[in-house]
């Protein structure tokens, strides 16, 4: 399996702790990839057509090229593998992300590559005052090319520019917090 970034998980009070280590622990092989930035680029070769699954914790939303991203992830999922998505829901997560997702969304993403809509819904922490998630799970059930960028841009995907205040969490998690003063700085001098 691959998953897309680096999270913690509280699977029902029997585990918290890395994502990687809860899967390690059932005797699932395990890929990270740390940079999700990545996957605004052109896929690596290596990891074409290599997973059965690959996971998305609130890693992608962030992201620029959100088709970049998702044709990304078509080609790393092997034919009859799993995309699993759990991502910010529209109305939910107030500047903290950059991109929000419906369930219509992942019905039309599933319509138009051929995927099998194993599971849609919302969820949201019963503790956390609008933390709504929109959660898919994807079967990938041809080979075929994933759709072109232009059919993918009609899709029904929410794009809220971020606030100061979610860059600054971003840049403190990044180690970036310095450079975001030092161009505020510069930015006040101008």
């Amino acid at each position: 399996m691959c998953q897309l970034g680096r999270v913690d998980m509280d699977v029902k009070g029997t585990f918290t702790g890395p994502a990687e280590e809860y899967f390690k622990s059932l005797g699932i092989k395990h890929t990270c990839i740390e940079d999700v930035a990545d996957l605004s680029k052109p896929l690596r070769q290596r990891h074409e057509n290599q997973y059965h699954m690959v996971v998305d914790f609130r890693a992608i939303e962030r992201l620029e090229n959100q088709y970049q991203c998702f044709l990304n992830i078509h080609k790393m999922c092997r034919q009859d593998g799993l995309m699993i998505h759990s991502i910010p829901t529209p109305g939910h997560w107030p500047g903290k992300s950059r991109f929000y997702y419906s369930k219509e969304f992942f019905d039309q993403l599933s319509r138009a590559n051929r995927y099998m809509l194993m599971f849609l819904g919302y969820i949201a922490h019963r503790d956390i005052p609008q933390s709504g998630l929109t959660c898919a799970m994807l079967r990938k059930t041809t080979d075929a090319v994933f759709i072109g960028r232009d059919a993918f841009n009609e899709f029904p995907l929410v794009e809220k520019e971020f606030t100061e205040e979610a860059i600054e969490v971003v840049t403190k998690r990044s180690g970036l917090a310095g450079m975001l003063d030092r161009f505020r700085g510069n930015k006040a001098k101008r």
